[in-house]
């Protein structure tokens, strides 16, 4: 982030920008008020053949904003080392498959020599997120130390190394503390007793409920099955936790499917209260929590929230989860003390 913690931008493989707070840092913090400052000089890279970065389609939308008028954008295209004894055609690899090749310090530093010659002098030079494979900042530094460049990392499409290496912090970082991920597993029940979620059972744990004193759903919308539509009404199948709104489905969408107006079904989801914990025929669960796209009353596409709606939620019930942990705390170490 930002020295004041104030929001950056970051450049987007199209060539345009997106305000946020925090960036990994291998992402080339932008100012917002002045995109350009210390660069004369500016570098669009991709691999020989890579189709998920045109960095002269970034180049042409860069060239438009007119805080870039005194800046030279070049792009260039470095091929990949030992590309004559490759099997494949490099078109068809795909960012995890560049980050393998890239990974041996022997292609690497070949790499950063090719890069040299058709990059020359340059205040920072942008690449699509193609290094490394859970060690991503670390072989970008490395190229960083061969080339004496500023290099600044793009996101491509899924899957995004940059996407990868996050997730993996987390769930390592998770891990750490002493939780427990279940791959490959899936909640299919629950046992409610005095407004309290007791335990739950998984697809692959039948024969044994999973206990917790707090819980969160965060199953998504239609497509990751966090919520079904059957032919008269909507509900959450886990649960079947009460919906905010469930009208005929003569109202569940617009007559045009690129109308002006939202698509009514994209803001259906289930209630909750101020704390975000959700009810069954009226009756608020103490102990279960909702976020992400489960929830209703905005439209993810519509208004382009999707991810700032999943996050600020989670985190949300994050903070409710640790204030219940630690009342709970002090009232066991008053009531023994």
């Amino acid at each position: 982030h930002q020295a004041d913690f104030t929001n950056h931008l970051r450049l987007t493989p199209m060539g345009t920008f997106r305000a946020t707070w925090l960036s990994q840092q291998t992402v080339h913090p932008f100012p917002l008020h002045n995109l350009s400052k210390g660069i004369q000089r500016l570098a669009l890279v991709t691999m020989d053949g890579f189709r998920d970065f045109q960095p002269e389609l970034a180049a042409d939308n860069l060239r438009k904003l007119s805080q870039f008028n005194h800046v030279e954008i070049i792009t260039a295209a470095v091929e990949l080392p030992d590309f004559a004894k490759m099997q494949r055609n490099p078109c068809e690899f795909r960012s995890i498959d560049i980050g393998r090749v890239l990974k041996d310090e022997a292609k690497l530093k070949v790499f950063a020599d090719d890069m040299k010659i058709r990059v020359g002098r340059a205040d920072l030079v942008v690449v699509p997120a193609v290094f490394g494979n859970g060690d991503g900042a670390k072989v970008i530094k490395r190229l960083e130390e061969l080339t004496g460049y500023n290099i600044c990392e793009l996101p491509t499409m899924p899957p995004s190394l940059l996407g990868i290496r996050i997730e993996e912090a987390m769930k390592a970082y998770f891990k750490s503390l002493g939780g427990l991920i279940l791959v490959g597993d899936e909640v299919k029940q629950g046992v409610f007793e005095h407004g309290r979620l007791k335990h739950i059972f998984t697809r692959n744990h039948w024969d044994m409920p999973l206990q917790a004193e707090h819980y969160l759903i965060a199953t998504g919308s239609f497509f990751s099955k966090g919520m079904t539509a059957h032919r008269t009404h909507i509900e959450e199948p886990i649960f079947n936790l009460d919906m905010a709104e469930n009208s005929h489905r003569d109202h569940w969408y617009q007559k045009q499917f690129f109308a002006k107006q939202t698509h009514p079904f994209m803001a259906i989801g289930i209630e909750s209260n101020t704390q975000l914990q959700p009810s069954i025929q009226g009756q608020t669960i103490e102990n279960l929590y909702c976020a992400g796209a489960l929830m209703a009353h905005y439209d993810p596409v519509f208004q382009g929230c999707g991810s700032g709606v999943a996050i600020s939620t989670g985190f949300y019930v994050a903070e409710q989860i640790i204030k219940q942990h630690q009342q709970t705390e002090q009232q066991v170490e008053g009531a023994t003390a």
